[in-house]
């Protein structure tokens, strides 16, 4: 399970890609598709009032998430997106099992400021007796940073801050 969380509330299971507003507006009637349409309303609703969500199906959500990728990647964006997600969600996550029967995986992920960068924590129960747990501090400014597990560097990442937000 993955999500996002704030004025936008974004969320998935097995089935599901789960998306809530609060204010209960997502913009639509600004898109070039709306052509003129309005926004139908009930005898005693009003609009934008209070929050609402929709639910895509999974293979839906995927597909548009390989096609918003490759834009990605094509703009040469990639970087600054993945630097702007981490660094935006500063916290702890902690994400359920999937919702598939039999799947017991737990995570929680720690995002820490650090100086000029961020401390990054993870624990992740397989559920079985088995799990991982790694760690890092990266700087934003591209110097090589290890990620440990089990007190070992198992990998080292690079991160690069590209701009003022991201």
């Amino acid at each position: 399970m993955s999500y996002m969380r704030g004025p936008s509330y974004v969320w998935g299971d097995s089935t599901r890609l789960h998306v809530r507003v609060d204010d209960g507006y997502d913009g639509w009637d600004d898109t070039s598709w709306a052509g003129g349409r309005r926004q139908s309303q009930g005898a005693d609703s009003a609009p934008h009032d209070g929050a609402s969500g929709v639910g895509i199906r999974q293979e839906i959500a995927d597909a548009y998430v390989v096609m918003r990728l490759a834009e990605l990647v094509c703009e040469q964006r990639i970087r600054a997106v993945v630097e702007s997600a981490v660094t935006s969600f500063v916290g702890t996550w902690r994400m359920r099992p999937s919702g598939v029967p039999g799947d017991l995986t737990k995570q929680v992920i720690t995002v820490e400021p650090a100086p000029d960068g961020a401390k990054v924590t993870a624990d992740i129960d397989y559920g079985k007796g088995t799990g991982v747990a790694y760690s890092y501090i990266t700087k934003f400014d591209g110097t090589e940073a290890p990620v440990y597990s089990s007190g070992k560097v198992v990998v080292t990442i690079r991160v690069r801050k590209t701009g003022p937000n991201v």
